[in-house]
């Protein structure tokens, strides 16, 4: 098995939630593996099997895509619940909590960098540090205007599409977990993505981006869920430094399947994301047909055990075809 950090560096994105005019800084694993399984399927009905394949295998992950700066990652902000009756923290970060403007800051934190990680788990966070991490600047929001012209000779019309322009050395960047056979096939997908773009308005630009592969970090090095016989043996045990139960991050946006989800609820802290949109398909073109709608854990949320996670199809009743989305789970422990 193969883990490695993707990292995409785009110029200009069009993430999208609802709105032509929204612009998002990322996208959710489900949305890559869609991206994944187009560009699949572009390239010829064998290379869309072994694809499908591929993602089926239990050991097939991508996570959600995070921003990095040059080597440090980002991770999402995780879903935690302070305790402050416990001795959990020193007093600088105590004094922060106090503070309405830092606090403020905290709250509107999405990332957190690799270096800080551990100390914002472990509430250790000084104010200089919040104050440090909210500066960052990851790149500049824009709406950039728009036409449409029309092919009977109509006046054009003006519309604005919401873009995020990263700053240098900056971008985004997924997990990537496969077999060691198969890193080859998905590394060429993604390069191939690179051409095409990931999001929306890839027709006029926007998306495209240049891929570096790396190996992991220190941090995932040494706290990535392989979802191996002892990895999920020890889920759900007691710290024994501090007599509480090992908690794990989602890394995506994912969906336990029924029987795991009951067990997994318990003590989990976490947010929901919905899911859902229209169906893209070559079969049924120019028409607007809407996939079922799904609830899913965000990245970030926290657990005191790992899922593995499914791939849904999430087509409307009586259509031709599978339409798939992404929610296998990938962990990291706290």
């Amino acid at each position: 098995m193969k883990a490695r950090i993707y990292k995409l560096n785009f110029a200009r994105v069009h993430f999208g939630e609802r709105h032509l005019e929204d612009a998002g800084i990322s996208f959710t694993a489900d949305r890559l593996f869609s991206a994944l399984m187009f560009e699949a399927i572009k390239n010829g009905e064998e290379v869309m099997h072994k694809f499908k394949r591929i993602a089926n295998a239990s050991t097939f992950r991508i996570s959600d895509a995070f921003p990095y700066r040059c080597d440090e990652l980002y991770y999402p902000k995780p879903v935690i619940i302070v305790e402050r009756d416990l001795q959990i923290g020193d007093s600088a970060f105590e004094e922060a909590l106090e503070s309405r403007e830092v606090a403020k800051k905290v709250k509107k934190m999405h990332y957190i960098p690799e270096s800080y990680f551990d100390d914002y788990v472990n509430c250790k966070l000084s104010s200089n540090d919040i104050h440090d991490i909210a500066r960052v600047k990851t790149g500049e929001v824009s709406l950039d205007e728009k036409a449409s012209i029309s092919r009977t000779g109509e006046d054009a019309d003006l519309y604005r599409v919401g873009a995020y322009s990263f700053e240098e050395n900056y971008g985004l960047w997924v997990l990537v977990i496969t077999e060691d056979q198969d890193e080859k096939f998905i590394e060429e997908l993604f390069y191939s993505l690179g051409y095409t773009g990931i999001g929306g308005k890839r027709s006029a630009g926007y998306g495209m981006f240049k891929l570096e592969v790396e190996d992991l970090s220190d941090l995932l090095k040494e706290k990535l869920v392989s979802f191996n016989k002892d990895d999920l043996k020890t889920s759900g045990s007691e710290n024994h430094n501090t007599g509480k139960k090992e908690q794990y991050m989602l890394l995506s946006t994912a969906l336990p399947i029924d029987d795991e989800l009951e067990e997994v609820l318990k003590d989990g802290t976490y947010l929901l994301k919905r899911s859902g949109g229209f169906v893209s398909s070559s079969t049924y073109m120019g028409t607007s047909i809407r996939k079922r709608d799904v609830y899913k854990f965000s990245a970030g949320s926290v657990f005191t055990r790992p899922f593995n996670g499914q791939i849904i199809d999430v087509s409307p009743e009586n259509f031709e075809h599978e339409v798939l989305n992404y929610a296998k789970g990938v962990f990291i422990k706290l």
